[in-house]
């Protein structure tokens, strides 16, 4: 149902709520818009060059997942851990887009790291 969460993605922002680049991102992929997805990738990018504190770096991941770039969302997701974000890395155990990164070894360090336990 990636088409009705775009709607639902863009109606959001439309009306007030915060812009969810990530997840309209990873729907574009999903749906096989990745020209659209790679304009999200890039508008996050640029957002994280303005102030590289890792802040966007999760909704990067969330992108790369959906374009089935595993190891650049691991990147993402190591850069976030590292700059210690408020926000962090945190959902990444339980939301289920990064359900193909569970076995990835790299993954499973970054959640021991993060004290999740196992």
């Amino acid at each position: 149902m990636y088409k009705e969460a775009i709607r639902e993605y863009q109606a959001s922002e439309q009306y007030g709520g915060a812009k969810l680049l990530g997840l309209l991102g990873y729907a574009y992929a999903r749906s096989g818009n990745k020209e659209q997805a790679m304009r999200m990738l890039s508008q996050l990018e640029d957002l994280d060059k303005r102030s590289p504190s890792g802040d966007v770096s999760f909704d990067l991941a969330i992108v790369e997942m959906g374009l089935g770039n595993r190891d650049a969302a691991l990147a993402r997701l190591e850069k976030e851990y590292q700059q210690h974000d408020d926000d962090g890395p945190w959902d990444a155990k339980v939301d289920p887009i990064f359900e193909p990164l569970r076995s990835d070894r790299r993954f499973q360090d970054l959640l021991r790291r993060m004290k999740f336990p196992s």
